[in-house]
């Protein structure tokens, strides 16, 4: 999806002669084509930026959030089904199932706890490579995996006696594995619960004492009149010129004195976000900056 009009110029000649124009506005719609500009110039560019073709980025938002779904649910699913492998439930719910045996059930339970483990293992590695911060999910998850190994850790050696299966010590290893590591982490991460990233300590704590001013230390965002600089030649001056031609329509509509409409042209592409002008007396008084 696109702006409401396909140059900046259509937009000038479309505005409401009870309004002053927005100059950051008629530099979103000449740059409409470079998002990443557009969200550059300004309050009101990074809300046009927005709307500039939102279709493939929601698209792209759903299939990564669809993918994460199926991951968080892969990993998840492991330490309930090494229950639920050996459990009796399935015939309870359907009772034409009848449990499974443990030379099956065994097995695929310890292999279930092995991945487990795994996973706890690369859970916490990325935990302590990005600050060990207090983690609510990898918590969660060693919890769950505490908890289902802990029932494992009985259950299998009940099916195994049930069914005279032999051979049940080694397949208990990435049980208790998994056990004692999803302890560790839950303990690590337990302990970490003060240290929270930047954005929750300010979501949690005093409240930023100058909300206009930029944080000390905190990177300023990008330029956009060296993202304008940046681009191809020829989408350089093709903005330029619709910039310039839509500056003319306001001129010529009255919006813009002769002389602003002249500096508002020297002005680099980009920067008009910053440029300070009066609207003529007859199309509006408020001062633009």
């Amino acid at each position: 999806m696109s702006l409401s009009y396909e140059t900046a110029e259509e937009w000038a000649e479309e505005l409401s002669l009870s309004v002053d124009p927005d100059l950051e506005t008629l530099e979103a719609y000449a740059l409409q084509r470079h998002p990443e500009v557009v969200a550059a110039l300004g309050t009101q560019g990074a809300a046009l930026a927005e709307r500039i073709r939102p279709g493939a980025s929601d698209h792209q938002g759903t299939l990564s959030c669809l993918g994460g779904l199926l991951l968080f649910g892969a990993i998840g699913v492991a330490p309930i089904l090494g229950v639920a492998i050996y459990a009796e439930a399935p015939g309870v719910l359907f009772h034409s199932v009848p449990p499974i045996e443990a030379a099956h059930a065994v097995p695929v339970s310890s292999w279930c706890f092995g991945i487990t483990t795994a996973v706890l293992l690369v859970g916490a590695i990325a935990w302590l490579a990005r600050g060990a911060r207090w983690n609510p999910m990898l918590l969660g998850y060693a919890v769950l995996s505490f908890v289902m190994a802990g029932f494992a850790t009985v259950g299998l050696a009940n099916v195994a006696a049930r069914d005279e299966f032999a051979g049940l010590t080694g397949w208990l290893w990435p049980v208790r594995a998994a056990l004692l590591v999803a302890a560790v982490v839950g303990i690590a991460v337990l302990l970490r619960v003060r240290h929270r990233a930047p954005g929750e300590e300010d979501a949690h704590g005093d409240p930023d004492p100058d909300p206009g001013q930029p944080r000390p230390g905190t990177p300023a965002g990008p330029d956009a009149i060296a993202l304008a600089a940046a681009l191809p030649p020829e989408d350089r001056e093709r903005a330029l010129a619709d910039r310039n031609a839509a500056l003319d329509a306001l001129g010529r509509r009255g919006f813009l004195t002769g002389g602003t409409v002249e500096r508002a042209r020297a002005v680099p592409l980009g920067g008009l976000g910053a440029f300070r002008w009066t609207g003529n007396p007859g199309a509006g008084t408020a001062a633009n900056g």
